[in-house]
């Protein structure tokens, strides 16, 4: 499903590193899930299917920024990409939006709104 870290076609720039630390789509933990203390985990699973997925990241903003190569229908159907006052691009929940994006014009977050966490995203992005 996913590239292995660094093989994100088309993401890679030399000048920042790969935010993707490690990703495994398998039925149990491996065996790196939550070793880091400093580091942002976050699985998506149901039981013990093999489907489950497991992600490492140094931090939720990595985590966040690899959420913006989610394609799946179900992300599209329920988020919003938008820009941040700081610029960064962000998925929003549609409740979250003021203006939809027309072609021309970028979409744009209500002023109070906060990005959609990266678990709501996995999720929707996810198999389940």
């Amino acid at each position: 499903m996913f590239p292995l870290p660094g093989q994100i076609l088309g993401t890679e720039r030399k000048d920042e590193p790969m935010s993707l630390l490690n990703y495994k789509q398998q039925s149990n933990q491996p065996d790196w899930f939550n070793q880091n203390p400093n580091h942002f985990f976050y699985a998506v699973y149901s039981g013990s299917s093999p489907f489950n997925e497991w992600y490492e990241f140094e931090s939720e903003e990595d985590a966040l920024d690899f959420a913006l190569t989610f394609e799946s229908q179900s992300v599209i159907d329920h988020f919003t990409r938008a820009k941040m006052e700081d610029g960064r691009d962000r998925w929003f929940h549609n409740k979250d939006i003021k203006v939809l994006a027309d072609g021309w014009e970028p979409a744009v977050a209500k002023q109070d709104a906060r990005p959609a966490a990266f678990g709501d995203l996995a999720q929707a992005e996810s198999s389940f």
